[in-house]
């Protein structure tokens, strides 16, 4: 049997729940494991976009954000900082 590759893995993941289950609250569990994921990996600007996807559902990802940003040793953009911001 032939292992796939994690950046296949990765890839696919978040698209094969989506379908399977088709749920709302499932894809704010999913976000978050995913910004972890790539933090994990070192992959810090992915875990920031997947950070700003979180917001959309209603998720309060500002702290993994904040310290993503920081991580990729970069400050955070106009858009960034109002999320930062924003009250949940």
């Amino acid at each position: 049997m032939q292992r796939k590759s994690k950046q296949t893995v990765i890839k696919h993941f978040p698209i094969k729940i989506d379908l399977k289950y088709s749920e709302e609250p499932l894809k704010t569990n999913l976000l978050k494991k995913l910004a972890l994921l790539y933090e994990r990996q070192g992959e810090y600007e992915k875990s920031i976009e997947i950070c700003k996807r979180a917001f959309t559902y209603g998720v309060d990802e500002r702290k993994r954000m904040t310290r993503m940003i920081k991580k990729a040793g970069r400050t955070p953009t106009d858009e960034e900082l109002k999320l930062i911001s924003k009250s949940v």
